[in-house]
């Protein structure tokens, strides 16, 4: 927890100001962002409302509605966003051209209050797409800039006038707002228009509709999204309109196809009663009858009968036959509706299965203005098609040869009564046979106008089969949530800073002190030499040096030492690091420099042969040293230089030679820690960086204690291991670790000053230590 709390404290400017950047950026994305807002309304399928009026046409016909279910709502879903309907609303609502206010910060799209007005011809295809920018400069004109082929144009036009530069087709008017007044309102504004294709238009409608049904319901209910409220709802509001009015017209559809049919026979009726009623009068004044027997005038009442209703059943057989056509017709997009009110004699399941098919074939005509036939929906709307066709074909097939038997019988009864007619005169008969079917006639035509009036009265009771429960309106904005994105980003960024301070402490840490030090090791820990700003690099310690912390340190190491269990007689240190620059031969030499104010015998020795820097930190000549003596040059005591202190002597590296690390392997190197074991009580080894040189891996077996020197400034986790496992691998026992430039915290340096400076040295001095 404290090593969180302490990665937390080193990196706080990740963890702030990161997730500052973040929020920062996401609030001036979002507020450049065009709000998105929805409007929805909700519309019920089947309304109760349009039950009554169809009942009234002939409950024979099956007008009443038998789709239901899934199938029927996702169809009529599909009508909603259909291709006919949308280009209806887009033709009847001025949407082609946008208008745009440009900010300083944003550009703002504007549905409402536009001072000016953009009329266009469709032809000019150079118009789509493009952004114009206008500037009214006064009542009268207008300046005009736009790109054109990469070259940007700027020109001034007067409202009204026709601008047909660069194949543009367009004229620009001033609204009533815009007056000499007022004018310099809109003066300082920026303007913006763009001009939509058609079919780009209908697309983005498409893509902004969204159709759902209220679960359970027979409601659907339509969301349309768009960057104006108003817009939203007025569009929205065209879309419901123009979806019920095509329930009105399928209806109206059905009226008027009946209506025309009956019409029609009723032409070829009066006809036909018409040149009747001229024989008959004719005849009468040709043979001079008045009236006729009671016994003739029942018979032929009762062949006038069976007239009729064999005229009946042939209507109904005509009706069978244009059924049939209706029904082998290739296309089932076609949904004119059969002359099927002349079967209301007929068995009611002609009628109720004709209806069903009619809905069929409606439903699958709107199906496919939205779709395609490869739509599984669609697909099984034409099986259940294709399958009541067949049924209804089979059934026709019955009924017509039903319709022939009762023909025939009608056939014979006609017979037998024409027998007894044959005894009448033949003026009498002739009269009669005149009467009769001019009595047919009259009835079928009653019969036709019946039902013409119930088709009339019921198409001025027209009622739509759905209803809008709820009108559109405005649900407010829908994109984007701008205050959880900017949340949104704030997280991230502080996502990022957490990554980043985690993959920073995990591979690029610094280890700062000897507290953080022993938590990444189990080797001794012998001290930390404190940062001092200002401190030379060839600080050496002697008896003049003034009391500071960076003594203090020394004396902690040097008391150190005392604790570890290295052996006795002279004992040997081997200093070394990991990489160059941390500081080895600064340590080296204070560290045999306070061994020596302690009235201890000290050599100190450089066997960096490679970079040798003990002669430059000492102020002493390098013209010969180790390599000359290891060479066989010297011998051992023409090489040891006496130093600033007394107990304290030194060997150099001396000149660098070709083969350094061949030298330390030779015999004398061996016959030197033989001599200092007499000599001296201490030999430190100053040594190369181990990641670089073997030098001081090699020479580890030849001391009593490794001193791995670290530096605050690069050593990480990564170095630790290392170190371990150098120990591990070569296993040696006797090891410990010394960090350079410690890092403190504040409170830390200054009672660590307060202790070394003060009380420390009052009471070290008072006991004459």
């Amino acid at each position: 927890m404290l090593l969180v709390l302490d990665a937390v404290i080193r990196n706080w400017y990740f963890l702030i100001l990161l997730p500052l950047i973040a929020f920062g950026t996401s609030y001036i994305v979002t507020h450049r962002i065009q709000d998105v807002y929805a409007a929805k309304c909700q519309i019920l399928l089947r309304s109760q409302e349009t039950y009554d009026y169809q009942g009234q046409l002939g409950r024979g016909l099956g007008l009443n509605s038998l789709h239901s279910g899934y199938e029927y709502t996702a169809g009529q879903m599909r009508i909603i966003t259909s291709t006919t309907i949308l280009d209806e609303v887009l033709d009847s609502l001025d949407l082609n051209v946008r208008y745009y206010i440009v900010g300083r910060l944003k550009t703002t799209e504007l549905f409402k209050h536009i001072p000016f007005k953009v009329m266009f011809n469709k032809s000019a295809q150079r118009l789509y797409g493009k952004d114009f920018q206008l500037s009214i400069i006064d009542e009268d004109s207008y300046r005009l800039q736009y790109d054109m082929g990469g070259v940007s144009k700027d020109k001034i036009f007067r409202f009204g006038q026709l601008v047909a530069d660069d194949g543009l087709y367009l004229k620009i008017y001033k609204r009533n707002r815009i007056t000499e007044q007022n004018v310099e309102n809109f003066s300082g504004a920026k303007y913006q228009f763009k001009v939509q294709s058609d079919n780009s238009l209908l697309n983005k409608l498409k893509a902004s509709i969204n159709v759902n049904n209220v679960d359970y319901t027979s409601i659907i209910e339509v969301v349309l999204s768009d960057e104006i409220p108003d817009r939203a709802v007025a569009v929205l509001d065209r879309i419901s309109n123009a979806y019920i009015q095509t329930t009105v017209q399928r209806q109206e559809d059905i009226n008027t196809n009946t209506l025309h049919y009956i019409d029609k026979q009723l032409e070829e009726v009066t006809v036909i009663i018409n040149t009747i009623e001229d024989e008959l009068e004719k005849y009468k004044e040709e043979k001079e009858i008045l009236s006729l027997t009671r016994e003739e005038q029942n018979h032929f009442d009762q062949l006038a009968e069976i007239e009729t209703e064999r005229h009946i059943q042939e209507q109904q057989l005509k009706a069978m036959v244009e059924l049939r056509d209706y029904l082998l017709q290739s296309d089932n997009s076609e949904t004119y509706f059969p002359p099927s009110i002349i079967l209301q004699n007929a068995d009611g399941q002609i009628n109720i299965r004709i209806q069903e098919l009619y809905e069929l074939r409606k439903e699958y005509a709107s199906m496919l203005s939205g779709g395609t036939k490869e739509n599984p929906l669609i697909n099984s709307l034409m099986e259940n098609i294709n399958d009541l066709k067949q049924d209804l074909l089979v059934y026709l097939d019955n009924q017509e040869q039903a319709i022939k038997m009762h023909l025939q019988h009608f056939n014979l009864r006609r017979a037998s009564i024409e027998e007894k007619i044959k005894s009448i005169p033949k003026s009498q008969r002739d009269i009669l046979n005149i009467q009769r079917r001019l009595e047919v006639n009259e009835q079928l035509y009653q019969y036709l106008l019946s039902r013409r009036a119930e088709t009339v009265i019921a198409k001025a009771g027209l009622l739509p089969e759905t209803k809008l429960i709820e009108r559109p309106r405005s649900t407010g904005v829908v994109y984007p949530d701008k205050d959880r994105m900017n949340l949104t980003w704030l997280l991230i960024g502080f996502g990022i800073a957490v990554v980043i301070v985690f993959m920073k402490e995990l591979f690029f840490r610094k280890i700062q002190n000897i507290n953080e030090l022993s938590a990444f090791t189990d080797l001794p820990i012998l001290g930390g030499i404190p940062e001092k700003p200002g401190l030379p690099l060839n600080f050496k310690l002697d008896q003049s040096t003034p009391k500071s912390d960076v003594i203090q340190a020394f004396r902690a190491i040097r008391t150190s030492l005392q604790y570890m269990d290295v052996g006795r007689g002279c004992q040997k240190f081997l200093v070394t690091s990991i990489l160059p620059g941390e500081g080895k031969t600064f340590i080296s030499t204070n560290i045999a420099s306070i061994l020596a104010l302690a009235e201890k015998k000290v050599l100190i020795a450089d066997f960096d042969m490679h970079k040798p820097r003990l002669a430059k930190a000492m102020d002493l000549s390098n013209d010969r040293g180790l390599s000359t003596y290891l060479s066989g040059n010297t011998d051992i005591k023409s090489i040891i230089q006496e130093t600033h202190l007394d107990n304290l002597k030194a060997i150099t590296s001396g000149p660098i030679p070709p083969n350094p690390s061949e030298l330390i392997l030779k015999k004398e190197l061996v016959e030197l820690l033989e001599w200092c074991e007499s000599e001296f009580d201490y030999f430190i080894l100053d040594t190369p960086p181990i990641s670089l040189i073997t030098d001081g891996i090699t020479l580890m077996k030849n001391v009593d204690l490794r001193l791995f020197v670290l530096n605050s400034k690069s050593t990480n986790r990564g170095g630790i291991d290392y170190i371990e496992h150098l120990l591990e691998d070569n296993k040696l026992d006797r090891a410990a670790l010394i960090m350079n430039r410690e890092k403190r915290a504040i409170l830390a340096r200054y009672y660590g000053s307060y202790n070394y400076n003060g009380y420390y040295y009052q009471y070290s001095e008072r006991y004459g230590y």
